[in-house]
């Protein structure tokens, strides 16, 4: 079955999509990969550098992996919980400024310990989630949401691209001398720079010999803060409560917008009497009239007022807390039904009363008008846990491959500790650049199928069947790659030199393809299924969780990885994480299309 905007053009799909807004999420969005990918291609020589063994380089790695997925673990729900008591805006910001310093204290760091602390800041500062929440707020029509969260992927496989391209740039990173010697297989790879004693030595080279890796961190960094100024500027406030706060930054980017020739569009605090809430309502019969048109995305209290009263020459407030039911606030004859399903939502989100009303003919409900205080009650339906589930599967095997690649193509390729089928130990012996170059082609190949492939398979795919699809095709990727040793010339000299890169290159490609279309969806899938009112504490919740999996996922990946190398059977490995993929398919086939939007409107 295809989706339900299937026979529409693209430009009617387009029609009305907030394109700046989602622009400039997009640019601060592509912060993340750089940051979290750049390191990738030169850790292995980090390490080494740093002083860990050759053969524990694999265990060291998945700490920083863990660490970083350990403390973003920690921080998801807090940094969603002050998104919704200061704004999306300001934490926003707050969170890249600690990006941009966690970045230059790992560039700068010396020690394997320095670089932990770094890459655990880095984690503590990453607010994906908020990035979600913000997404679903600028694209409020379901038509628009596909292409909205789709940049999500898109913008990682650009960061992708571009990050090992920085990592590996020989302008910005420097691998020291000191770690190449003629009994390291890296002397083979790896062409050094002769220490120069010279005085006259210049302040960019005394600069990479001291702290190798630090200029492609401070690229990074300064990227972040150009960000920040950016989302001054011309982000938007999204968080209904905080709308119509008055925004100087955003002022300040209407004066530059409207300098250079663009519209800009009348902001909250500058009009008045645009919302029928904010006036005194003294005839009944208009009453009627304007409260009608109310629903359920109609405003009806500001952060820093008590809700106004609805009704006239009624104590509102002694109502709604004596839990009257809907007929009895239609015998008013003030509301109608749906009217009074729209209020009921809207005072559900009042934080003072937290109201959830759950309606009892659903199986995953939870209760009839309940009052609490800072609890999210309700918020975890049957539909919500499964979805959070299958992407706490996705993120957990794909961390791994992300992670744990590069380090398989840096290994020393050891000759005598290979046999087919079923003896692998050690790696493909590639160098930094080869590796950055890998991981950058792949990147590209992600970026372009989001950009061509998914909008077509969107159209006419439900969101559901093409998760499957991906997750269907993932686990082969995984059973192949450890094989791929075999084709190398050094183990064979039959094949030729090229054919083990162009092998990875296609199998990088089809694991890269289906995590792009995997991805938007499941991220739409949890959004759709979500309780509109709890979307940001679920956005947080779905982040923490899968972030608890990205810091297990090495940490146990890593501690196997050791033991198989030691006992030359290093594709168990990787066997282990395509039976894992295997069960993320098994587990989609109980996943159904949800709708909470269209659930909320169809309530009684």
């Amino acid at each position: 079955m295809s989706s339900d905007y299937g026979k529409m053009t693209f430009r009617e799909q387009m029609r009305g999509f907030p394109l700046f807004q989602m622009f400039i999420i997009s640019l601060i969005r592509f912060t993340e990969p750089i940051a979290f990918t750049s390191f990738f291609p030169y850790v292995y020589f980090m390490l080494i550098g740093f002083g860990v063994p050759e053969n524990e380089t694999w265990r060291y790695s998945s700490y920083y992996a863990a660490s970083f997925a350990f403390f973003q673990f920690l921080f998801s729900i807090s940094w969603c919980k002050a998104s919704d008591k200061f704004g999306r805006k300001p934490t926003l910001l707050v969170s890249l400024l600690g990006s941009a310093l966690s970045m230059l204290v790992f560039g700068f760091a010396k020690s394997y310990f320095v670089g932990l602390i770094a890459r655990s800041m880095m984690g503590g500062f990453t607010v994906i989630a908020i990035i979600r929440t913000i997404i679903g707020e600028i694209a409020t029509e379901k038509r628009h949401q596909s292409i909205a969260y789709l940049t999500l992927p898109a913008f990682w496989n650009i960061g992708v691209v571009l990050a090992p391209l920085i990592g590996s740039s020989k302008y910005l990173v420097r691998v020291p001398a000191d770690i190449a010697n003629p009994n390291n297989f890296l002397s083979k790879i790896i062409t050094v720079r002769p220490i120069s004693v010279s005085t006259a030595e210049g302040f960019y080279d005394s600069f990479m010999d001291k702290y190798p890796y630090a200029l492609s961190n401070i690229v990074i960094a300064a990227y972040i803060i150009l960000n920040i100024f950016i989302g001054f500027l011309f982000l938007e406030e999204t968080h209904p409560d905080f709308k119509g706060r008055r925004d100087y930054g955003l002022e300040l980017g209407d004066l530059i917008r409207t300098g250079l020739g663009y519209e800009v569009p009348i902001r909250p605090w500058k009009s008045e009497g645009l919302s029928i809430i904010q006036s005194n309502v003294t005839d009944n019969n208009s009453s009627v009239l304007e409260i009608e048109s109310i629903d359920e995305r109609t405003p009806l209290h500001h952060s820093h007022t008590s809700p106004r009263a609805f009704y006239n020459d009624q104590d509102v407030e002694d109502d709604a807390l004596s839990t009257r039911s809907d007929d009895s606030v239609q015998s008013t004859n003030f509301l109608s039904k749906r009217a009074s399903n729209a209020i009921v939502r809207r005072y559900s989100e009042i934080p003072q009363l937290h109201l959830t009303r759950t309606n009892t003919r659903d199986p995953d409900a939870v209760s009839i008008f309940t009052f609490q205080e800072g609890v999210e009650v309700g918020a975890f339906t049957k539909p919500v846990i499964q979805t959070i589930t299958a992407n706490f599967i996705l993120s957990f095997h794909n961390i791994i491959y992300w992670e744990f690649i590069p380090v398989f193509l840096a290994g020393e390729f050891l000759k005598d500790e290979v046999l087919f089928p079923f003896t692998i130990r050690g790696g493909f012996g590639f160098d930094s650049a080869t590796i950055g170059n890998l991981l950058s082609y792949t990147g590209l190949i992600g970026t372009l199928s989001i950009m061509i492939l998914f909008p077509l398979i969107d159209r006419h795919m439900r969101a559901v069947v093409s998760y499957r699809c991906g997750q269907a095709v993932i686990p082969f990727v995984y059973l192949a790659l450890p094989f791929m040793i075999f084709t190398l010339p050094d183990y064979n000299p039959k094949f030729k030199p090229g054919l083990t890169l162009n092998l990875l290159y296609c199998l990088s490609s089809l694991s890269t393809v289906c995590s792009s279309i995997c991805f938007p969806q499941i991220f739409m899938l949890i959004h759709r299924a979500s309780i509109p009112k709890h979307r940001s504490y679920i956005n947080g919740a779905s982040l923490s969780i899968t972030s608890l999996a990205r810091c297990i996922a090495p940490l146990l990946w890593g501690s196997l990885m050791s033991i198989t190398e030691k006992y030359s059977i290093s594709e168990v490995a990787w066997f282990s994480l395509a039976l894992l993929a295997f069960s993320g398919f098994i587990q989609s086939l109980f996943l159904k299309d949800y709708d909470e939007d269209l659930k909320a409107e169809d309530e009684p």
